[in-house]
């Protein structure tokens, strides 16, 4: 138990007593428990902005969530009939029209794609972009299976045929969905392969005070039990990983230690690739 509860704790000797003190001046703190969708939590793990650029007519896709949001996301069919779709889950502080609307259009990773005769689909998380709703964990899982079901109902297209890639924390999407369904393959590009050791060292982050801690500790202290659980139940990638058997390709920097161990651990595979 935090000695913060005695009042004798030194703010630099305590982390959780220094997160009490930072969340005790949060307005949206005041009697909730922290949990994963906690406002104060997304603001540490996500990094929305809206977009400068508008997708052309042609290539707008919406997608309808449980909760009403609508997703504004890229579409583009394969060049031929069952060709392979590319399910595409952008990084932190992304958006789809920088993959799509880049003004250099030889560079453009939607171009590239349908070079090679692929299909693709960049999701626009809700929040981010032109999509509707704002920034939940655990409501952007869930808007994974709306993706995959728009995907089957509207478009025709079969898990079978999706290759789903992520990047950074679109990693966490990615591999929900490579678990939900037998997808062709998965690509995971500077992959998040501890998510409690990461939103741990978000939280950490936030001052000096908290840097010293284990980031799994952080996340052990009273402060974050129902967090914490909800970090094992949701965001277990070992688990979903372990029956994954479709090819994987694993991108990440040459001395991205914590990629490559964490995620070759949850897949138990070493077919990575490092790109210096």
């Amino acid at each position: 138990m935090c000695c913060f509860a005695k009042r004798s704790c030194a703010v630099e000797e305590c982390p959780e007593h220094y997160l009490t003190i930072v969340l005790a001046g949060h307005r949206e703190m005041t009697g909730r428990m922290i949990d994963l969708d906690h406002p104060f939590v997304q603001q540490q793990l996500f990094f929305p902005r809206k977009s400068d650029q508008a997708l052309r007519s042609a290539d707008k896709w919406e997608v309808g969530c449980k909760d009403g949001a609508k997703l504004r996301c890229f579409y583009r069919a394969p060049v031929q009939a069952r060709g392979k779709l590319i399910v595409h889950f952008h990084g932190n502080g992304e958006l789809v029209s920088d993959y799509a609307c880049d003004p250099r259009p030889d560079s453009l990773l939607a171009l590239l794609y349908t070079k090679l005769g692929l299909g693709v689909c960049f999701v626009e998380f809700r929040g981010y972009g032109e999509s509707s709703g704002s920034c939940s964990m655990s409501k952007m899982l869930t808007d994974v299976t709306a993706v995959r079901e728009a995907l089957a109902h509207e478009k025709k297209v079969e898990a079978k045929d999706i290759i789903v890639f992520g990047r950074s924390i679109g990693s966490l999407f990615a591999i929900h969905l490579a678990a939900q369904a037998p997808v062709a393959g998965l690509i995971l590009d500077s992959g998040i392969g501890d998510p409690e050791a990461w939103a741990g060292a978000r939280l950490a982050a936030l001052a000096p005070a908290l840097r010293g801690a284990d980031d799994k500790e952080l996340l052990s202290s009273p402060l974050f039990v129902k967090l914490h659980a909800q970090l094992q139940q949701l965001l277990d990638n070992k688990a979903k990983l372990a029956e994954f058997k479709s090819p994987l390709l694993v991108l990440h920097t040459k001395d991205d230690r914590c990629a490559l161990a964490r995620l070759h651990s949850a897949t138990g595979r070493l077919n990575s690739r490092a790109l210096c």
